[in-house]
């Protein structure tokens, strides 16, 4: 798919005999410098404009709506990262702060504010465009995937009888798709071995010191063997979202459960959550007014509508090839969704070093017993479902 463009009628590039624009190129990414300028009459909300925004829409149960930052025409994978040297550069005389309709609204914000300002007829500002590590879609394409409702299997916390699964649904938004990247880091790890199922293998009489051929190692003798697991740090960070997400249910649903379905390119119980990291930080132009109301969640909401974050996704992920596993239970498990035969749910077998899948233990009625991890469709991750609507 080619680069989401986005462009602009409402700002002129400045050119000269010698272009003003300037190019850098680098094997990390390139970058670019345009310096334009605008109407005053086209200020307000010209920061948005060209970096893009981002917020929920309460009325479409809380979807993201985006709008995709400025990029170049000629090179539409550089975007717009920052805004510099905004000059006002045709003088219009002087007015009071009070004819401006956003410095009443802001007032309370700051009672410093100067009782008076220069009106300018024309602004010059300079924008710097940058390669994003991410993939960009527009709303448009968001939207093109249409309405695809995905299964969420839970336990029924009722546990007399066998496991009750229920199925929750919930409306994929896709955009696990965009503003998203992917990195890992090897970190294998050593599981300690049953000291049981080894035993020396000698010839008898030859070595009267050791051990007689068969003799089983014992704790006398150490703590026996280490398997080496090939496990990754996986890190799937989400860019530039709203703070309020930080209020989102299905983050604690997801704690210490498995992928249940294919999940970019892992597969299915190969990827166990963990942890959530948060790096927040101020809008860079206000979204809304400061509630300065004494009720405390209304002065909270408001705080949280007016940050951005950027979420780091922590897994641990555990992949086997299928020379390392054993014989899988199918048929009598195939209904039984939560329960992902593969990856975190496999343990090895000291008896041939092969893993097998395991689950708490019930001999007389499978459906009783409950795996390692349950699973859960990491795609909701993406999906923001309050625990107190905003």
């Amino acid at each position: 798919m080619p680069p989401q463009i986005s462009t602009t009628k409402k700002y002129s590039e400045i050119i000269n005999s010698t272009s003003p624009t300037t190019y850098s190129w680098a094997v990390d990414g390139a970058s670019c410098r345009v310096t334009y300028v605008m109407a005053a009459q086209d200020f307000y909300g010209f920061v948005n404009y060209i970096m893009g925004d981002v917020l929920f829409d309460a009325a479409q149960n809380y979807k993201m709506i985006r709008r995709v930052p400025l990029s170049l025409p000629e090179f539409p994978w550089l975007y717009a990262t920052r805004i510099t040297n905004f000059q006002g550069i045709a003088i219009d005389g002087r007015a009071t702060t009070d004819s401006f309709a956003n410095f009443d609204a802001f007032w309370q914000l700051d009672k410093n504010i100067p009782r008076y300002a220069g009106v300018y007829n024309t602004y010059r500002f300079t924008v710097e465009y940058t390669t994003r590590p991410y993939r960009i879609l527009d709303q448009t394409n968001i939207d093109n995937f249409g309405v695809v409702m995905r299964n969420q299997w839970f336990v029924k916390t009722d546990a007399a009888g066998p496991v009750q699964e229920v199925n929750v649904p919930f409306q994929d938004s896709f955009e696990w798709t965009r503003f998203v990247t992917v990195d890992e880091q090897p970190k294998p790890e050593l599981l300690a071995n049953n000291l049981g199922r080894w035993a020396y293998k000698t010839t008898d009489g030859i070595d009267n010191t050791g051990p007689t051929n068969n003799a089983a190692l014992t704790t006398q003798d150490g703590s026996g063997s280490n398997i080496l697991l090939t496990k990754s740090e996986v890190r799937i960070k989400w860019w530039f979202i709203p703070y309020s997400i930080i209020n989102n249910i299905n983050f604690f649903n997801a704690y210490n459960k498995v992928n249940s379905t294919k999940f970019f390119w892992y597969k299915a119980g190969s990827l166990l959550f963990k942890n959530i990291e948060i790096n927040s930080y101020s809008s860079p132009y206000p979204i809304e007014n400061i509630n300065y109301s004494t009720d405390a969640s209304l002065m909270m909401n408001s705080y949280l509508k007016n940050r951005y974050c950027d979420l780091t996704f922590v897994f641990e992920r555990f992949d086997l090839p299928d020379s390392s596993i054993g014989t899988l239970p199918a048929a009598q498990y195939n209904a039984l969704n939560g329960k992902i035969r593969a990856g975190h749910n496999l343990m090895p077998s000291s008896q041939n070093l092969l893993f097998y899948y395991v689950e708490t233990q019930n001999q007389d009625n499978f459906q009783l017993g409950l795996p390692v991890y349950w699973g859960y469709d990491m795609r909701q991750l993406f999906s923001f479902n309050p625990y107190i609507a905003p």
